[in-house]
């Protein structure tokens, strides 16, 4: 087997090994998997971000995005309404519980990413984070680079969130 594919494997096993860790915890703790904090932090990020861009930042398909806001929504984390710029396409915003979430889980995403660099210098976790992004830009399709789909695009949805 060439290092190619020993490259290719191993950071499949990881990820899905770091998945279900990741998983497990934020379940234990919050009663969500990765996929949905990943979308909360995102909705938290521009409040009122329509389902088309969350699926963009989250490098998912509208369908998959669909069923992750009904599921946020039925979870009480999020709530779907009509965009008031584009009554055809749905905006996303956080409930009270759904920002609480977001607030006590990211020290957990902090302790997460800790324990990845733990044995590395700072300059290889940066080396390390760079090949990844690398690899994202360059295989994530050809839709929006990394960079575009990291968040929600600035405000623009013309109106103010419930409480």
């Amino acid at each position: 087997m060439s290092s190619g594919h020993q490259i290719f494997f191993l950071m499949t096993r990881a990820s899905h090994a770091l998945t279900r860790f990741v998983d497990r915890e934020l379940d234990s703790r919050f009663s969500i998997t990765s996929t949905q904090l990943a979308a909360l932090t995102r909705i938290a990020a521009d409040e009122g971000c329509l389902l088309t861009e969350l699926a963009a930042g989250l490098g998912l398909n509208k369908s998959a995005v669909t069923t992750l806001a009904r599921r946020l929504e039925r979870q009480g984390l999020a709530v779907r309404e009509a965009s008031a710029a584009d009554g055809r396409a749905t905006s996303l915003w956080l409930t009270d519980a759904g920002r609480e979430v977001v607030t006590r889980a990211g020290p957990l995403l902090v302790e997460f990413d800790a324990r990845l660099a733990d044995d590395l210098s700072r300059e290889e976790a940066a080396l390390v984070a760079g090949f990844l992004s690398g690899l994202l830009d360059r295989f994530a399709g050809s839709g929006p680079s990394l960079r575009e789909r990291t968040y929600c695009p600035p405000a623009r949805h013309g109106r103010l969130p419930r409480e």
